[in-house]
């Protein structure tokens, strides 16, 4: 996705991020892609904005109710990665996620360093995905591959 970098499946907020994705597009889902000026990343991504609904009008409160990159930033579930060159919504983007830090949502989220708790959830999160992953059938696995690919986990 376009100026959306979510974190790494062996970061914090990675299981979220993703339920979150799999919430949103779901399989059959009709969404839109804007391709920016960049056709891949260096990775070989596709690189598109995602659309949950047509935008005829583009602004602000369109932005929170239609954009899937923009909802990833909004909910704390990724950050702004501007890429040369495709900027087109960096600003709006940029105010969503300084939103997103000054409430501490998802990535952004301080807590109290001397409470090791969220430590503990994300190791036994971490192991449980590692257990699941190693019994999935090799179509699950690609199709979850290709799920995460899209918010680059």
């Amino acid at each position: 996705m376009i100026l959306v970098s979510a974190p790494k499946y062996s970061e914090p907020y990675a299981k979220e991020a993703f339920e979150f994705t799999q919430k949103d597009l779901y399989p059959g889902k009709l969404i839109y892609l804007e391709r920016g000026i960049s056709e891949r990343d260096s990775s070989g991504n596709l690189l598109r904005y995602i659309w949950t609904a047509n935008p005829l009008v583009i602004d602000s409160e369109v932005m929170r109710s239609s954009s899937f990159n923009a909802s990833l930033i909004i909910e704390g579930y990724a950050r702004v990665t501007p890429i040369s060159g495709d900027t087109k919504y960096k600003d709006a983007f940029l105010e969503f996620q300084n939103a997103a830090k000054e409430q501490g949502r998802g990535i952004w989220w301080t807590g109290d360093p001397n409470n090791n708790e969220l430590e503990k959830k994300y190791k036994a999160q971490f192991q449980s995905a590692w257990d699941y992953m190693e019994k999935m059938t090799a179509a699950e696995y690609f199709s979850a591959q290709y799920a995460l690919s899209l918010i680059h986990i």
